[in-house]
């Protein structure tokens, strides 16, 4: 951190994404953005067939984390709080892969436990979004979705689940345009899964969706049709549950080529948007949730508010 200059930075190295926040503390004790950026690194890519994290995503991880240390550097901040979830999790060579970072960029990575990220994310999450209300978070991942019930600030229920934007591609969607069978099937699994998420019955239905990371930010995106991001008018977009279901049918009804020329998609996230929006929508079907609310503050504003102790 770099405390003498005032400005904070963290890296989540997450799945499908690589992200940096630097940002600076207002006098009102709140995160203020400075420089946000998000790489596609893919470091999970393979990982559900191999169990291991290949050198060519450790490759283009590593590259990326050097040029976000070069671009801490040039503000003054020399110490950057860095994690890793799902995909760092369960690799075989997880370990091997978190020395190796250390080794070639002097980096050292906490590898979060899921309750861990779960609980960072939804303080960070629901900061000026929702506050003092029921909380019913979701966190669309490359490899996992967490699911964390809060009430005001007090976490009562979390959950993890193996159903991600980039696993469940590689397992379900292989034909393109995509395959209505494996659609379905595809379907079927991320239902299964969240069953088993039996949260506080009462409590969920007075809750306030709300939802962060990669996925669900980029969804508001194509609802907003943005040309560029635009964090000012992604945090705080809302969503209906209609409106989900008739983006995924749109993205699904699409090839491959044509989502990559979809107004607020980034080409190298239009191979998994299709997975991500089935799982967002499954989670506003099977918890009955009306509308979702867009946060696009994740798990690197709670790395930087947990160093604080805010």
């Amino acid at each position: 951190m770099g405390k003498d200059t005032g400005k904070f930075a963290a890296i989540d190295i997450g799945t499908n994404s690589t992200l940096l926040l630097i940002a600076e503390l207002s006098p009102e004790s709140l995160l203020v953005p400075i420089t946000q950026k998000q790489t596609t690194t893919r470091l999970g890519k393979g990982l559900g067939k191999s169990g291991v994290i290949s050198r060519e995503a450790q490759d283009v991880n590593i590259a990326t984390l050097k040029q976000y240390q070069g671009i801490a550097r040039k503000e003054g901040i020399e110490k950057i709080v860095v994690s890793g979830t799902q995909a760092l999790r369960m690799a075989e060579n997880g370990r091997e892969v978190t020395r190796r970072i250390e080794t070639e960029t002097g980096l050292m990575v906490k590898v979060l436990s899921s309750d861990e990220e779960a609980r960072l994310s939804f303080k960070a999450a629901a900061t000026g979004l929702e506050e003092g209300k029921n909380i019913l978070l979701v966190d669309i991942g490359g490899g996992s979705t967490e699911l964390i019930l809060g009430a005001g600030q007090e976490i009562l229920k979390t959950g993890s689940f193996p159903v991600g934007a980039v696993n469940l591609t590689e397992k379900y969607l292989h034909k393109d345009p995509i395959d209505e069978k494996e659609f379905a099937a595809l379907l079927a699994y991320i239902h299964k899964e969240l069953q088993a998420f039996s949260p506080y019955e009462n409590q969920v239905k007075e809750c306030s969706l709300l939802g962060v990371a990669g996925t669900i930010t980029t969804l508001a995106e194509i609802d907003l049709k943005l040309e560029q991001y635009d964090a000012d008018q992604v945090h705080g977009h809302v969503m209906d549950q209609n409106r989900v279901k008739e983006l995924l049918d749109n993205l699904r009804n699409r090839s491959l080529e044509e989502r990559k020329k979809v107004t607020g998609l980034k080409a190298e996230r239009a191979d998994i948007i299709v997975a991500g929006a089935a799982i967002l929508h499954g989670v506003m079907e099977i918890f009955k949730q009306e509308q979702i609310t867009v946060s696009d503050r994740g798990l690197r504003y709670g790395l930087i508010m947990k160093e604080l102790g805010l």
